[in-house]
């Protein structure tokens, strides 16, 4: 045999050996595989939008029928669920004690507000039933003068509030002592007592600090 031909045959082993060394590499189960980084470039670019957007695929109002049970709603100690009642701009209060300045029965609503705000910000005179939702009300030393918002009357001398306070009222006068603008011992004013009772006290008689109530943030 020729030295060439011999040394094209060796050379043609070495090749078919490498060839068959990598194929073995590439595919063998136990050789980890290499990282590669892909690079992805048809994705849509983002589009922007001009003028209005509607969405027209929410769905509409459900109506529900029967009774509707809410297991999450939160208690107070006695496991009762405690509602906070809101005004009319949706914005819930609750109360933050009373004022150090004091007022007869005519001492003016407008002066009880402005002595609120002033000792407690963003406050303003509470009713009874804001005092008997808010969870861990201050503790007062005297009875304070408090808006009774009526819900039911119940006869000539008692009503009762959202909160289920039940005012004794005295006969043909209101519970407000007419605006908080009379001293007449016949009218009464609402009064949250040290105790956190819900009462009246006659417009006539001492003068009384003023119940507070803040908003919630």
């Amino acid at each position: 045999m020729k030295p060439q031909t011999a040394i094209a045959i060796v050379l043609s082993v070495v090749a078919i050996a490498a060839v068959w060394a990598s194929t073995v590499e590439q595919f063998e189960p136990a050789q980890p595989t290499s990282s590669r980084l892909v690079t992805v470039t048809n994705f849509p670019n983002p589009q922007n939008v001009a003028g209005t957007v509607n969405v027209g695929n929410l769905p509409a109002t459900q109506q529900v029928a029967g009774t509707v049970v809410a297991g999450n709603l939160p208690t107070d100690g006695d496991g009762n669920v405690r509602v906070s009642l809101q005004n009319d701009s949706g914005a819930a209060f609750r109360f933050v004690g009373v004022t150090t300045a004091t007022f007869p029965g005519n001492g003016s609503r407008l002066a009880m507000h402005q002595a609120c705000n002033t000792e407690y910000a963003n406050s303003r005179m509470a009713f009874s039933d804001e005092y008997i939702e808010t969870i861990d009300p201050p503790t007062v030393t005297t009875s304070a003068w408090i808006e009774v918002r009526p819900q039911l009357l119940l006869d000539a001398t008692h009503l009762i509030d959202p909160a289920g306070n039940v005012v004794v009222r005295a006969e043909e006068t209101t519970w407000n002592c007419w605006g908080w603008n009379s001293l007449s011992l016949a009218a009464i004013g609402g009064i949250v007592t040290d105790k956190g009772g819900i009462g009246a006290a006659l417009c006539g008689g001492a003068s009384l600090p003023a119940a507070c109530a803040a908003q919630v943030d």
